[in-house]
């Protein structure tokens, strides 16, 4: 894992030394936040909307591979970038196209994961909301693990504002009451 957090030190030294603020979201995120697992890649969120998708891409080169053929192209049209570092490890830059994406790069904080290495990652409310509005049945224990281990540090109260913004903006009626069931289930 130590390999894992040096790449992400260096991409994000690289995009702040380009003053384009970044934080961890996704299965990384998880790991700290809530019960480690497995991840194979690193979900970046960057500050970066698509029109600047010129930026990101020479501030990468040349020490970053990119994994589709046409990477301009992709980043335009669905805000993601995959790479590839010099290492070998696999990190997917994602735009912030999103009022919250640019509130979750804001709200982030440098976290030390090993003596002397720090990552700037998204706080676990923040990556909390993420994890509620996606579909996989992974998300939902992902939610669990970060509720178990965060206990009582949570903010309920912004978790439960943004997953009613949510519950508008996508028509699901479901998340704030999905929400209180895990997060209660942890106390009951």
């Amino acid at each position: 894992m130590k390999n894992l957090f040096q790449a992400v030190v260096r991409i994000q030294k690289r995009l702040n030394n380009a003053q384009i603020p970044s934080a961890v979201i996704g299965g990384l995120a998880v790991a700290i936040w809530g019960e480690p697992r497995l991840t194979r890649d690193v979900d970046i969120k960057v500050l970066l909307g698509r029109d600047q998708a010129q930026r990101l891409l020479e501030v990468l080169t040349p020490d970053y591979t990119f994994l589709s053929p046409e990477p301009e192209q992709m980043l335009r049209r669905t805000g993601i970038l995959f790479v590839q570092d010099q290492a070998g490890f696999r990190l997917d830059l994602l735009l912030a196209d999103t009022p919250f994406d640019v509130l979750v790069i804001r709200r982030a904080k440098a976290v030390e994961v090993q003596p002397g290495l720090s990552i700037v990652i998204c706080t676990p409310e923040d990556l909390i909301l993420y994890k509620m509005i996606s579909l996989r049945p992974r998300d939902r224990e992902d939610v669990k693990g970060i509720v178990r281990r965060q206990r009582e540090k949570l903010d309920d109260d912004y978790i439960v504002h943004w997953l009613q913004q949510f519950e508008q903006a996508l028509d699901d009626s479901t998340l704030v009451a999905e929400y209180k069931r895990i997060r209660y289930w942890r106390r009951g």
